[in-house]
C-alpha cells in the first residue's frame, strides 16, 4: 500500500502502471491494483492521503515509487510523482 500526500487541488489522475526505482538497479514495473474502468490507462484519486495497492513488486529493498500523472492536470500538478524512499520486504 502506498498513500499520496500533498496534494493541493484534488482530483489528481495517475497511470495504472510506474516503477520501482531503487539506486544502482533498473526500474522495476509496478502495476496499481485499484478500481475504476477496466482499460483506462488512469486512476483518479480524489483525496490527499488516498491509498492504492502497488502489485509486481517482486525485488525487495529501499527504493521510491514513481507515478505519472494523467491529464487534464489541475495547476501545478507534475507529470511524475515520487515517493519518499521506502523499504519493500
Amino acid at each position: 500500500m502506498v498513500a499520496l500526500h500533498a496534494m493541493t487541488v484534488a482530483p489528481v489522475r495517475v497511470g495504472r502502471e510506474g516503477r520501482f526505482v531503487m539506486a544502482g538497479r533498473e526500474p522495476a514495473r509496478v502495476v496499481l491494483d485499484a478500481a475504476g474502468t477496466p482499460g483506462e490507462g488512469c486512476v483518479e484519486l480524489g483525496v490527499s492521503g488516498a491509498t492504492v495497492r502497488l502489485r509486481g513488486v517482486e525485488e525487495v529493498g529501499r527504493g521510491a515509487f514513481r507515478l505519472t500523472t494523467c491529464e487534464p492536470r489541475p495547476e501545478r500538478t507534475p507529470a511524475a510523482v515520487e515517493t519518499n524512499v521506502t523499504e519493500v520486504r
